[in-house]
């Protein structure tokens, strides 16, 4: 299913819903504090969700459940959620995941090929299962019989699980930066301007 292109293009240059300024909100204060006592950025998409923390905090609950609770390497994980934001046309995601799948092992040439990945062969067959999964996903809401079986070819049946609960959380997660309208963090702009590339509709 990787002829799967991005729904659409963002339909704003702009924020739909206002990013929260540091001194707004005493509980986002309060939740964003570990943050900004260890020198970190809180990033936007935290700005916008933050105007309902409630969500904001079991929306990070089950995001640090997804990303680090799962027995998916970390790179495999990033290599998921990369496809998972070209497809949904989430530039958000995928600007903050580069560094992160860098970092975690994927390399130069696999984020160059991700748009083309069942054509080129820059991945094993374990990360084309994993990514014809993401897919699936995206395209059907149901990964199917023919990528659950190559999923279950290299992951026990929960781990199958969790790479479809990664790819729908980050589907879910596109959704929410898409329609607000949440603008790239200055810090992780480079890796978008040199990776990103549409992946037209077919």
């Amino acid at each position: 299913m990787s002829g799967l292109g991005a729904r659409r293009p963002p339909t704003t240059e702009t924020p739909r819903v206002p990013l929260i300024v540091d001194g707004e909100v005493a509980e986002f204060d309060l939740l964003t504090a570990p943050l900004r006592e260890n020198g970190r950025p809180v990033p936007n998409l935290m700005r916008v969700m933050g105007r309902s923390p409630e969500f904001l905090r079991g929306w990070g609950a089950f995001s640090d459940a997804v990303r680090f609770g799962i027995s998916l390497p970390r790179g495999e994980s990033e290599l998921v959620i990369l496809r998972v934001s070209l497809l949904a046309g989430c530039r958000y995601s995928f600007a903050h995941h580069v560094p992160m799948a860098l970092e975690h092992g994927v390399t130069e040439e696999q984020l160059a090929a991700l748009p083309d990945w069942s054509t080129v062969d820059r991945f094993s067959g374990r990360e084309r299962a994993l990514l014809a999964a993401a897919d699936a996903v995206v395209g059907g809401y149901d990964i199917g019989d023919e990528a659950f079986a190559a999923l279950a070819a290299h992951l026990p049946a929960e781990g199958v699980l969790e790479v479809v609960a990664l790819a729908s959380f980050y589907l879910s997660l596109a959704c929410v930066a898409n329609s607000a309208g949440v603008p790239v963090d200055e810090r992780v702009a480079p890796g978008l301007a040199r990776w990103w590339r549409d992946v037209p509709a077919r």
